[in-house]
């Protein structure tokens, strides 16, 4: 298991940028499959609010974590498969990213919180 995910950081770390951004997006989206999967069962269908916002809070974490990858490579996708974006602009952008997904992640578990 702790060869999987150093060669998972190795490849976020040396890999392409596009490939490297979309995993931990692609990461939370799976994560909320199985959430809302696993929850849809155990209330037979009917998810309470709280629950699907704390789905939806996961899979912000997630995508958050694409931000933190661009900061570190101080890259981004460019419009071409061969030309990244290099510079003080990717980094501008990840904090974006940041604050975008993970400040919707704090407002979605405030909300799971107030609806219990």
């Amino acid at each position: 298991m702790k060869n999987i995910f150093s060669s998972l950081i190795n490849f976020m770390k040396t890999g392409y940028i596009g490939f490297a951004m979309g995993l931990p997006i692609l990461i939370g989206i799976v994560v909320d499959i199985i959430w809302f999967f696993v929850y849809y069962r155990i209330y037979n269908g009917n998810i309470p609010h709280n629950i699907s916002a704390q789905g939806l809070a996961c899979f912000g974490f997630f995508a958050g974590l694409s931000g933190i990858i661009q900061i570190i490579r101080r890259e981004s996708p460019g419009f071409t498969f061969d030309k990244p974006f290099r510079g003080t602009m990717p980094i501008i952008s990840g904090l974006i990213i940041i604050l975008i997904f993970w400040s919707s992640t704090l407002v979605m578990l405030y909300f799971s919180v107030i609806n219990r």
